[in-house]
């Protein structure tokens, strides 16, 4: 990522050399297993909206710190990768734009698109370990809105900007590591559409706007590892 988701007691008693250790009853309750509480739900929907933060190569100690998450219930990994890849909303005609192509921003069709989506991610309560940007203003304004509903700050990285292939991905993922489990992306075409066709192995188109649930069972980024769970195309959700 570059620019913007016990010990065990020593027992010290000892025994006098000639007298044997007192036996004690054992506790039918310590053979049971503990109960284990749900997870909570999710960060309640703030009006602040968070901004795009720049991250360095390695996730900061004190980042994660900050955002604790219930433990899982299962070894990390057993547990499935969920990756949602967000292309970001219409941005207007690229041929009538004049300056720089990293600073073309959304247009009103694009942040409307981009609020509906934040709507259904809110209805659905989802919670997430990191919400992951492109650097490009189109992509970063786009992650700002959605990530307002996920109770979340993006992260830009520079390699979700261009040419965001397979080794990109697993890359990404090593470094943040083995426990973020659900991972919002928000790129660009033709990078999102070439990789989740490659992982799904199926061929899959994201238009402007579209959001996509792929999940990798045993966490390995490859061709045909990963399972299509939804694809929603940009207008899906009404205003």
């Amino acid at each position: 990522m570059s620019d913007e988701v016990p010990t065990e007691p020593m027992d010290d008693q000892t025994h006098a050399d000639n007298e044997p250790p007192m036996e004690t009853p054992a506790d039918p309750a310590a053979s049971e297993p503990a109960a284990t509480e749900p997870a909570g739900d999710p960060s309640p929907f703030t009006d602040a909206e968070p901004d795009v933060v720049a991250e360095p190569a390695t996730v900061p100690a004190a980042e994660s710190a900050a955002e604790p998450e219930a433990a899982p219930s299962e070894p990390a990994a057993t547990m499935p990768l969920e990756l949602y890849f967000l292309r970001h909303g219409d941005a207007g005609d690229p041929m009538t734009w004049t300056g720089d192509d990293a600073d073309r921003p959304l247009s009103k069709k694009g942040r409307r698109q981009s609020k509906n989506i934040m709507r259904l991610l809110d209805d659905l309560h989802l919670r997430v370990d990191a919400v992951l940007t492109s650097p490009k203003l189109r992509a970063a304004d786009t992650a700002k809105i959605v990530a307002k509903a996920l109770g979340k700050k993006a992260h830009a990285d520079d390699r979700l900007g261009i040419d965001f292939g397979e080794a990109a991905l697993a890359g990404l993922l090593a470094e943040w590591g083995p426990s973020v489990h659900r991972v919002v992306l928000v790129g660009h075409d033709p990078d999102f559409s070439h990789l989740v066709s490659w992982l799904a192995g199926t061929s899959i188109t994201m238009r402007k706007g579209a959001l996509a649930r792929l999940d990798l069972a045993d966490r390995t980024v490859g061709a045909g590892h990963g399972s299509l769970r939804w694809l929603l195309p940009p207008d899906a959700v009404a205003d």
